[in-house]
């Protein structure tokens, strides 16, 4: 036996391995940090020398997202480039990130894995799977009054939100605020939907009108008899609505909305496919209602069928 073996060196680790990257999978994509898949807030170019850093996650691994949707957000940590919001052209899921919270990023660095969807149908149901439990979370409350023995059955909550409206949105709108809101009521036996527009050009004034377009070519044709109430930019009025109205609203998808105003002879057009949170350009936290219109779709259509089971609930009039 050698002498040497008896001792041992001080001072000498033992050699790390080396970690082992990620290989891309079949179906899957290396995304890396270029121009085309990202979108930032300033204007002026990025220096090549330039590191970001991980600032805010929009979507986890695991989860769906469409085209253009805000992924995660990096912030500039030497130039002062600003925000830099990581999207890209087409949906998928997200496999694997390949940065973490302090990992300093250059341009062409490796940032993750995601598995691109390109049929837009089957990425819409895989959408709508994983936001079900969000829009699920919708609901219609029974209301009476102690005092006057008024009896009312209104919609008090929508996809989680503590809000009575759902959300049409304005057509190609990329500001979340830019919507037009739907409610259902029955206040001692007066059905009506309630509507509150966030259009500082279309008021909701007595006279104004509302026509619902559908799938099949039906409608739905609201006039509004009374002034509406509100302040500039926030307001709202109703309309009285039948059962056999809010069956065409459960059984029919709805394409878009045209909201009219008599005096000022002006319209605006709402749907269901909006593009908030898409190539986005201003550090504004925007949280739309839902991702896509078969979700928006859902989700109206869920609203109303709540509804109506409510009133056969109880009886109010």
């Amino acid at each position: 036996m050698s002498i040497f073996g008896l001792f041992k060196s001080k001072g000498k680790k033992t050699p790390e391995k080396p970690v082992e990257k990620l290989k891309v999978k079949e179906g899957q994509e290396l995304v890396c940090l270029n121009k085309n898949n990202y979108s930032k807030l300033l204007s002026k170019d990025i220096p090549e020398t330039d590191q970001f850093e991980l600032s805010e996650i929009k979507v986890n691994e695991g989860e769906y997202f469409k085209a253009n949707q805000t992924l995660f957000i990096l912030g500039s940590k030497i130039h002062g480039s600003g925000l830099l919001y990581v999207n890209l052209p087409y949906g998928g899921r997200i496999d694997n990130f390949l940065i973490k919270k302090e990992t300093r990023i250059g341009l062409n660095d490796e940032l993750l894995f995601v598995h691109k969807i390109e049929d837009d149908n089957a990425l819409n149901l895989k959408l709508l799977e994983q936001n079900r439990p969000k829009l699920e979370q919708t609901e219609v409350s029974y209301q009476e009054d102690e005092f006057t023995d008024a009896k009312t059955i209104k919609i008090t909550k929508v996809a989680s939100e503590e809000s009575e409206y759902f959300k049409l949105y304005l057509d190609q709108a990329t500001l979340a605020h830019e919507y037009l809101g739907l409610s259902l009521v029955n206040h001692n036996g007066y059905v009506y939907a309630s509507f509150t527009s966030r259009n500082e050009d279309i008021t909701l004034a007595k006279g104004d009108s509302l026509i619902m377009l559908f799938e099949d070519k039906s409608k739905l044709n609201f006039t509004f008899s009374n002034a509406g109430e509100g302040t500039k930019g926030f307001r709202f009025n109703h309309s009285p609505i039948g059962f056999e109205e809010l069956d065409i609203l459960l059984n029919n998808r709805l394409t878009k909305v045209k909201l009219i105003s008599t005096r000022k002879k002006l319209y605006s057009i709402y749907h269901m496919n909006h593009k908030i949170n898409e190539n986005q350009s201003f550090s504004i936290d925007q949280s739309a209602q839902y991702q896509t219109e078969l979700e928006g779709q859902y989700l109206l259509q869920l609203m109303t069928a709540r509804f109506i089971e409510m009133n056969k609930t109880y009886k109010v009039k």
